[in-house]
């Protein structure tokens, strides 16, 4: 996955955690505006300030009121939407920032038993309406969990067609995970590799799968040999070759449950890689003594 796909997934969680918590804020709410609602009692708020919040989307009008209130000589305080008849009064009056309304009268309903728990509109229709609050963000927690289910899928499709495989003697398909190629081994970059369909997968020989029996150990070896000599790791033609010839012999080895012979192919392929690499170096080595003749 592209790093703005990763970006985009981090920050697609981020905004459904945020959609979660304020479902749970407004259902918590509800619940405690349902609660209180049998014994509400009202008082009066004086020291009002009021806003016109463009950006409160979600909510029921663009008028916001702060107001406090006295019970048994104790200051509470809350905030709520703007009744509409109060907002009919003053709402020429109101900015974007928080203004003072002297000589407003709101009515408060509050919860004797915990006045903190107040409202400028009965409980009940308090409560309603926290529920009703929870609907939009329910939307969009719903899309924001189809979109993280899409790109999932979209990934998995992604990984599994980048996944090569190959088919083994007993025609069982190997994922290249399983065997370590991708990685990063033997000097050579999984990145780098071959990413036509590999050799194995179109060239190998028909296997009878009904009559092939193997040991866990026998196959751990098959797949320490393959790992190693597969024909998508081959540098040129003439290791190409040299691969692909191995790699049938280790497929019929493997069927047969010949082990030695695994061992043989193994040794054969370190062989000519270091023979290979010494006729390279003496190559190389030549030329570095010919320049430094002249």
């Amino acid at each position: 996955m592209s790093a703005n796909w990763k970006y985009s997934d981090e920050r697609s969680w981020i905004f459904l955690l945020f959609a979660f918590a304020c479902i749970v804020i407004c259902i918590h709410k509800g619940n405690q505006f349902a609660n209180a609602a049998p014994n509400e009692s009202t008082t009066t708020a004086h020291d009002v300030y009021s806003r016109y919040n463009l950006w409160l989307g979600l909510k029921f009008n663009y008028y916001s009121c702060k107001y406090s209130f006295n019970i048994s000589g104790s200051l509470y305080s809350g905030l709520g939407d703007c009744p509409q008849s109060f907002v009919n009064l003053v709402k020429d009056k109101i900015s974007d920032a928080d203004e003072y309304v002297p000589g407003a009268n709101l009515t408060v309903y509050y919860d004797p038993a915990n006045p903190s728990t107040n409202s400028l509109i009965e409980f009940t229709a308090a409560s309603r309406r926290c529920y009703q609050d929870t609907i939009p963000w329910i939307v969009i927690g719903v899309l924001g969990i189809l979109y993280l289910l899409f790109v999932a899928a979209l990934n998995a499709a992604k990984n599994k067609k980048n996944c090569r495989q190959f088919v083994d003697a007993a025609g069982d398909e190997i994922y290249y995970e399983e065997i370590g190629i991708g990685s990063v081994f033997d000097g050579v970059s999984g990145d780098g590799m071959n990413t036509e369909i590999p050799y194995a997968a179109t060239n190998r020989e028909p296997a009878n799968v009904a009559d092939f029996t193997s040991s866990p150990w026998l196959r751990e070896l098959y797949l320490d040999v393959i790992k190693q000599i597969h024909p998508d790791y081959a540098s040129n033609e003439a290791d190409r070759a040299l691969r692909e010839r191995l790699t049938k012999e280790a497929n019929s080895a493997y069927k047969q449950g010949d082990s030695a012979t695994l061992q043989r192919v193994l040794e054969e392929y370190k062989s000519a890689v270091s023979t290979a690499n010494y006729q390279e170096y003496n190559y190389a080595d030549s030329h570095d003594s010919v320049r430094g003749s002249h």
